[in-house]
């Protein structure tokens, strides 16, 4: 019987143009229809695509389609999907039925090298990195009030993902990883693996690895195998949702549980999920629904936590320190209930004020002055959002500082008795507001939006 094994030369003659099925893959060929209509419906509103391009740090032009969608409530997070080695920005679609209807927009774009994108190369999340820097500058430029960007990536794409949350800036909140790989040496023998007939030595193997590292470095510049997104993983300090199917050979199982364990007690959220299928089958819709979960988990978290401060402070000296100036009024509001401050001074949570404990802010916040203003600080108010008209007059109040817009009562934020100064001070301080309100009054009336009645799509 014939020895059908391969021999030495064969093996090397076979990988000498193995390192293209790496950074030069076929590209994916589509079509803008493919995408689907520019404007649909959805049950809860509709969705409008909008179709664009930028350039990256290496003047290359990426193609890009984010999906936004219309509802009563502005949409003020993105979820920004990085496709596979091999995809592009149609691989996306299964994602719309799942985020669109939680009020997430949805971007997505070709990677240099792949697709419509212009390049020559895939490097494997190397320069991927600076193609999401560069979507991630023009959509902050453009769509400034999506404030809150989650990053979704596959394979490639979520090791890309992994890296750029590394050195992130505040505004990505969360990362899910689909498959990522922990380093390419791991991703390359595994393929070379999964190519040969019958079982190599190791040595083989190793010979083999090299020879594709080094026509990476000759053709396209870069030592791709330096990347390794599992170190990479540990300097990330948001929340990570890191999935992998259990048939997958590529990115096994139990190497992307590495990467798992380097940031799984960074945040309570973290979690690891697990699926059937293998590296390439569709996502299963369970997990699609245990990644929406968990950003829901984590965006309502950070609604109790880390909501921005409205504020309203006024100048004043207190009685201890007669340096300068000094800030000694603070309110934050947050939609959904008012603040409410209790006997010794500590803000408390209230209901809506539509809520059976919902009383008269104006009225409420006389009896409490002494405990919000005080000596050389102030108490802050803390609560959740309502678009009533009544919030709607107080956030207008805050962001003029001026009681304009509101009853007499309410003037006890300003009246300078309740401020720990004398009397020149209290003069300095009507005068700041005189001249405050001189001059919103000279600008157009706060014009506050009745409140709409929502009405279903689909009845």
């Amino acid at each position: 019987m014939a020895n059908t094994s391969p021999s030495f030369m064969d093996c090397l003659s076979r990988f000498s143009e193995s390192y293209k099925i790496f950074v030069r893959p076929r590209r994916k060929v589509y079509s803008l229809s493919d995408l689907g209509a520019r404007e649909f419906v959805i049950t809860s509103g509709r969705v409008v695509r909008h179709d664009f391009t930028v350039q990256n740090v290496q003047g290359k032009t990426l193609f890009s389609s984010l999906f936004i969608p219309r509802m009563s409530k502005p949409c003020t997070t993105v979820i920004v999907f990085l496709h596979q080695n091999g995809g592009a920005r149609v691989d996306c679609l299964p994602l719309l039925e799942h985020v669109l209807p939680q009020n997430f927009a949805l971007l997505t774009f070709d990677f240099s090298g792949s697709g419509q994108s212009e390049g020559d190369w895939v490097t494997l999340g190397y320069n991927e990195r600076d193609d999401v820097t560069a979507v991630l500058t023009h959509m902050g430029k453009v769509y400034a009030n999506l404030e809150n960007i989650v990053l979704w990536g596959r394979s490639m794409g979520a090791a890309t993902a992994l890296m750029v949350a590394s050195k992130a800036s505040v505004r990505i909140k969360a990362v899910i990883a689909d498959s990522p790989f922990a380093s390419l040496s791991q991703v390359s023998l595994a393929h070379m693996q999964g190519c040969m007939a019958a079982p190599l030595p190791s040595f083989i193997l190793k010979l083999i690895l090299e020879l594709v590292r080094n026509q990476i470095i000759k053709n396209v510049g870069i030592d791709l195998f330096e990347l390794s997104p599992k170190d990479d993983a540990k300097n990330i300090n948001i929340p990570v949702l890191i999935g992998v199917a259990r048939g997958d050979e590529l990115t096994k199982p139990e190497q992307v549980r590495e990467i798992f364990d380097s940031v799984k007690e960074k945040t309570p959220f973290n979690r690891f999920v697990e699926f059937e299928g293998d590296h390439a089958s569709p996502r299963p819709g369970d997990f699609y629904h245990q990644a929406i979960h968990f950003l829901n988990e984590v965006f309502a978290s950070k609604k109790k936590e880390g909501i921005p401060l409205v504020t309203i402070s006024l100048q004043g000296q207190s009685s201890s320190n007669k340096t300068g100036p000094q800030r000694i009024a603070s309110v934050e509001v947050l939609p959904q209930t008012r603040p409410s401050i209790n006997s010794s001074g500590q803000a408390t949570p209230r209901q809506s004020i539509f809520g059976s404990q919902a009383q008269d802010f104006s009225s409420n916040a006389k009896a409490h002055s002494k405990s919000i203003f005080h000596e050389g600080g102030c108490q802050t108010a803390r609560a959740k959002p309502n678009y009533s008209i009544f919030n709607s007059r107080f956030d207008a109040l805050l962001r003029s500082e001026t009681p304009s817009n509101f009853d007499d009562s309410s003037k006890l934020l300003i009246e300078s008795s309740y401020f720990k100064t004398d009397e020149r001070e209290n003069q300095s301080a009507k005068k700041m507001i005189v001249a405050r309100r001189e001059a919103r009054n000279k600008e157009p009336p706060i014009q506050v939006p009745k409140p709409k009645v929502r009405r279903p799509i689909f009845s």
